[in-house]
């Protein structure tokens, strides 16, 4: 992980402040920042649309995942099983062939 300062100045009082904020994020992710940046205001606020909504999927799918009980789970297990039985499944080399 690459770790990166973001200096802003703010301006209290008559009074100029240096704040440093430290950014972390991955070497990946900031080539892709870098070449978001490039595109035009539309383009990359479609993009940005998009990337808050799959961390807000991603972050429902936590939540629901971590409220499950293991009932809920013993249940989800038991249909899985009965559809295996009932022939109601594919085989996943079926679906995904090597």
């Amino acid at each position: 992980m690459i770790s990166q300062r973001l200096k802003i100045f703010i301006r209290l009082k008559n009074t100029i402040v240096l704040t440093t904020f430290k950014l972390c994020m991955t070497e990946l992710l900031q080539q892709v920042i870098a070449q978001i940046e490039k595109l035009s205001p539309d383009k990359q606020d479609a993009i940005a649309s998009r990337l808050l909504a799959e961390l807000q999927d991603e972050e429902q799918w936590d939540t629901r995942f971590a409220a499950t009980t293991d009932e809920q789970w013993d249940r989800m297990a038991a249909m899985v099983r009965q559809e295996i039985e009932g022939g109601k499944t594919v085989p996943l080399d079926e679906v995904f062939p090597t």
